[in-house]
C-alpha cells in the first residue's frame, strides 16, 4: 500500500494512504543504510494485521526534491 509521510516525532511516522493514516514505524534496514524518511516522502507500507491504524514502511520510494532544514521531500510549492 502506498502512502505520503505527513510528520514524523519520536520515531513514529503518520503516513497517509487513500483511505485513511496510518502510524508507522521504519524498519531497521533505514538506520543500518543511513536512510531517513522525511515529511513528503512517498512510501510503501504493511499495515498490522491486528491493529488497523497501525503499520510499517517498507520501502522509501523515489524523491524528486529534499530540503534539509525542515527535513521535507517532494516539495512542489513553497510559497
Amino acid at each position: 500500500m502506498q502512502g505520503r509521510i505527513l510528520s514524523c516525532s519520536a520515531g513514529v511516522y503518520r503516513v497517509e494512504t487513500e483511505d485513511k493514516i496510518f502510524e508507522c514505524s521504519a524498519r531497521g534496514t533505514f538506520r543500518n543504510d543511513g536512510i531517513v524518511p522525511v515529511a513528503g516522502d512517498f512510501v510503501e507500507i504493511s499495515p498490522d494485521e491486528k491493529d488497523k491504524t497501525r503499520g510499517v514502511i517498507d520501502t522509501l520510494l523515489a524523491r524528486k526534491n529534499h530540503l534539509i532544514r525542515p527535513g521535507v521531500a517532494n516539495v512542489d510549492v513553497l510559497f
